[in-house]
């Protein structure tokens, strides 16, 4: 499944007015292996592709551990895009799914991003249940929601909504 996270969902028939800050987050632990993997990364390429000119993104990977493509978010244009494609294709599937860290991964880049003047946006795309840091749902929630009303940057303080994401074998 997916989770995006922002203010409102993405639908391919309209742009928004305002540049949006896009930050996509991809479970890369060993169960994303094979068609869902393949899946996630045609998803990502699709969705960058559909940015605009004053968009920017970022792109973060987690398993058990959470690396980010670069320290800030990007110009939504092709290089970057391309060098972020890589950057997934590069890495390895290994470990649990670290889904608190790479939240907190997510905000940390959105609020040192600065405004762009529009709407700040967390695509998350993971297959399961977190399995590292904080895995019991309750305490995922309330830190979340804790984590999310922090200081005093409305830029980073994000609505959630999940779009489902069909079914897919857990092996391709």
């Amino acid at each position: 499944g997916a989770i995006t996270i922002g203010e409102g969902p993405v639908n391919d028939n309209t742009r928004p007015a305002k540049p949006r800050d896009v930050i996509f987050a991809l479970d890369t632990g060993h169960s994303m292996r094979g068609r869902k993997l393949e899946a996630a990364y045609n998803s990502i390429s699709n969705f960058m592709g559909r940015l605009g000119p004053g968009d920017r993104f970022g792109l973060i990977l987690f398993n058990d551990r959470v690396q980010a493509y670069g320290k800030a978010i990007v110009a939504a244009s092709h290089d970057n895009a391309g060098g972020a494609l890589d950057f997934i294709r590069k890495s390895a599937l290994t470990g649990g799914t670290d889904l608190m860290g790479a939240l907190e991964k997510s905000l940390e880049i959105l609020a040192r991003a600065g405004k762009n003047g529009g709407a700040p946006i967390v695509v998350l795309i993971t297959d399961g249940h977190p399995t590292a840091n904080v895995i019991a749902y309750r305490k995922f929630q309330k830190r979340w929601s804790k984590m999310n009303t922090m200081g005093d940057r409305k830029s980073t303080r994000l609505n959630s909504s999940h779009i489902p994401f069909s079914r897919m074998p857990s092996s391709a």
